[in-house]
């Protein structure tokens, strides 16, 4: 098995592989969540940094991760799209493992993989967080993939 490895930092972010991926199977194992530092403790109207300025909190529950290669037959949702559920908490590290088996189409050497929560309008990463520290608390998202072969043919 060959393992694919997607850092995400951004709520579209570009992945540019080094080669693209024949269709095959495809298992998510583990999904890592990192916050940015200085947080402590699940409050649920604002969190403080070391320097005691406030940011506002990503409420916990879910986020979504929309890959172009997963497709509506993979995950089966009342939303009728393929985007994949991700436990969200106050927690400033978060590892999830995982065994989903998917049979993925291609995969391509460059894609966007989307980044939402269940508003889909708020900043989730701290790249994105912007000059008045509202939103973003997420410093990447880590998805780790096994898949059969790294070979075209097989």
């Amino acid at each position: 098995m060959a393992i694919l490895h997607l850092t995400l930092n951004k709520q579209n972010t570009a992945v540019n592989l080094p080669q693209d991926l024949s269709p095959q199977h495809l298992n998510l194992r583990e999904v890592i969540i990192t916050k940015i530092e200085g947080f402590s403790g699940a409050v649920a109207t604002g969190t403080y940094n070391a320097s005691g300025a406030t940011y506002a909190e990503n409420p916990a529950g879910v986020i979504y991760l929309d890959l172009p290669f997963i497709h509506s037959f993979h995950i089966l949702n009342d939303k009728h799209d393929a985007r994949i559920p991700i436990p969200f908490t106050h927690q400033q590290f978060q590892h999830y493992e995982y065994d989903i088996k998917m049979k993925c189409e291609r995969v391509p050497q460059s894609f966007i993989v989307k980044t939402t929560d269940i508003d889909g309008g708020k900043p989730l990463f701290e790249s994105e967080r912007g000059a008045g520290a509202q939103g973003g608390r997420i410093k990447q998202i880590d998805l780790i993939f096994e898949y059969q072969t790294p070979d075209k043919f097989f």
